[in-house]
């Protein structure tokens, strides 16, 4: 390790110095960490929170945030909305490029490089937007697009993907129509599945599109000069970004770590300029001089439940424990209590959920309702007791033993509940990976919008670690894709959020922050509204 970070730093030096760091903190490298090594980079496809904001750095959509999470123009100069709200019309930047690496270069036959039209075009994004619609891509975006013209019938093959509704108007005009009026549309053209895909060169790949250095070309402020297996991702500052002089870091070094506990220390030591970090390092980060910490109320401490196990798959179990929660426990120090899964800073059309929706929480309490839960749980599985495992970090062991207390009284001597104490950071690990029955945990929910919380329980989502699986709350989904208006829209949404609460799938407890620690000197990096993707274009350290 001493090793890696001796030539790390070396490295760092020296790039630094040819890249000529000035007095104002531009020309910089910035380090950030992400859990693991992307398998794939295709912004049409991607799951992982990691390769996702690679991609944010490295492609540009159509819109983008600003630092107080306003929608700005981005790949486009402007955009106009029909006095109906169906209509998008989008006038690209004439004078943007796409970044061909000498890595990609070689993909290119002999003489071949030489006719490749570099401008990004209003085609590379139809045809990224088809590639979204299309069911045999697999994109788990296809939900934000449902409300474009003839997209739900193309995505069940009833259409040809060249009927969508987005089309271009010369090269540098885009026109996208919607079936009906979606206040929710222009957010979701933040997200990595809607920057553009140059058709020519996907075909080139021969299906092997942003699986390597070579396979990958990109129009944003950044592009991918080194994939170093197991150890990084580099992404070079782009000269050919149509705002190149306004992108002030020299590079961005995307570093894989999965120890979760180290981050806050790198921070302080200047190893790593940006990284996300747990309240316990976030609280003593903040005590040090100069280092920055970001909260975002995209997080809760929560009762989690592992619908796949044998016994915790019958909603009936999950309620009677849910009923016989004693959620004052864990308050007690005057924490707040959560009022919904989703959480305060995930937004619909601009604006807080949280406050539009209300309350959404799970509202049956006390042993009673608990007992008749149970008798239900206990007739569907045909058995009277039940052998359960919760999993807690130290600092709530006393407080869940407390609660296992009441459980024991609800379910009858008969039960077996064991707790299981791990560190903070095991803790995580295993509710990310699904690996536990019941938890009191810790729960990061940033998506940006409610909707993209909400899908993460769907169960075709790669980041269900809950084991749930519901045909009616995919029902539900479809039904806000469907939805005719905005009021429909959010009714749908709140629907598909009670439904969650209803069947004890989580069990919010107390509201919390999620937090981004910045290192000192560091300014100017760029979070949207959940936390969910981190931008560097404008990041200094001075």
């Amino acid at each position: 390790m001493k090793k890696f970070l001796s030539i790390f730093f070396s490295i760092s030096i020296i790039f630094c110095f040819f890249t000529a760091c000035s007095k104002d903190g531009s020309g910089e490298q910035m380090v950030f960490p992400i859990d693991s090594e992307p398998q794939y980079l295709d912004p049409q496809i991607v799951s992982e929170k990691g390769a996702a904001n690679i991609i944010q750095n490295c492609f540009e959509g159509l819109v983008t945030y600003d630092e107080s999470g306003k929608i700005i123009p981005a790949g486009c100069e402007s955009y106009s909305v029909s006095p109906d709200g169906t209509t998008y019309t989008f006038s690209l930047r004439e004078n943007a490029k796409w970044k061909v690496s000498s890595s990609a270069k070689a993909l290119f036959a002999e003489g071949e490089f030489e006719k490749f039209d570099d401008r990004v075009t209003a085609a590379d994004y139809v045809f990224a937007f088809r590639r979204v619609a299309d069911s045999e891509t697999g994109s788990p975006a296809f939900a934000y697009i449902s409300s474009v013209k003839n997209a739900k019938r193309i995505h069940e093959g009833k259409l040809s993907k060249e009927s969508l509704g987005v089309r271009a108007e010369g090269d540098f005009t885009l026109v996208i129509e919607l079936e009906r009026a979606d206040g929710e549309f222009i957010f979701s053209l933040t997200r990595p599945a809607f920057v553009p895909c140059n058709e020519t060169f996907f075909e080139m790949t021969k299906g092997r599109y942003c699986l390597s250095v070579s396979n990958i070309i990109s129009n944003g402020p950044f592009f991918i000069s080194n994939w170093a297996d197991n150890t990084a991702i580099t992404a070079r500052k782009s000269d050919t970004y149509h705002s190149a002089d306004s992108v002030l870091p020299s590079s961005v070094y995307f570093s894989f770590n999965n120890e979760k506990g180290t981050r806050g220390e790198k921070v302080k030591d200047g190893i790593y300029e940006v990284a996300p970090v747990d309240e316990s390092q976030a609280d003593e980060l903040s005590a040090q001089k100069n280092i920055t910490v970001r909260p975002i109320e995209n997080s809760c401490f929560a009762l989690l439940f592992n619908c796949s196990n044998d016994y915790l798959k019958n909603a009936y179990l999950r309620a009677a424990l849910a009923a016989s929660l004693e959620k004052k426990y864990f308050l007690e120090d005057g924490g707040e209590e959560a009022s919904g899964i989703v959480p305060p800073s995930s937004t619909f059309s601009g604006a807080s959920y949280r406050k539009r929706a209300g309350i959404v929480a799970f509202t049956d309490s006390g042993s009673k309702i608990a007992g008749k839960y149970l008798q239900k749980a206990q007739e569907a599985l045909e058995r009277e007791s039940f052998s359960l495992s919760v999993l807690c970090d130290e600092e709530n062991e006393l407080n869940v033993r407390k609660v296992m207390q009441n459980w024991q009284s609800v379910l009858n001597v008969k039960s077996s509940i064991t707790v299981e104490v791990v560190d903070s950071q095991t803790l995580l690990s295993r509710v990310e990976s699904g690996d536990f029955q019941l938890a009191f945990s810790e729960l990061l929910l940033d998506g940006d919008t409610a909707q993209s919380v909400l899908l993460r329980f769907s169960k075709n989502s790669a980041n269900n670690v809950f084991g749930f699986s519901s045909n009616r709350y995919e029902t539900l989904l479809t039904a806000a894709q469907n939805a005719s208006d905005e009021r429909e829209f959010l009714s749908a949404l709140k629907a598909a959020e009670r439904y969650l609460a209803d069947n004890a799938v989580i069990v919010p407890i107390e509201k919390r922050n999620g937090y981004f620690a910045q290192a000192k000197g560091v300014s100017g990096v760029i979070y949207s509204p959940g936390g969910e993707f981190v931008y560097f274009r404008n990041a200094v350290k001075k």
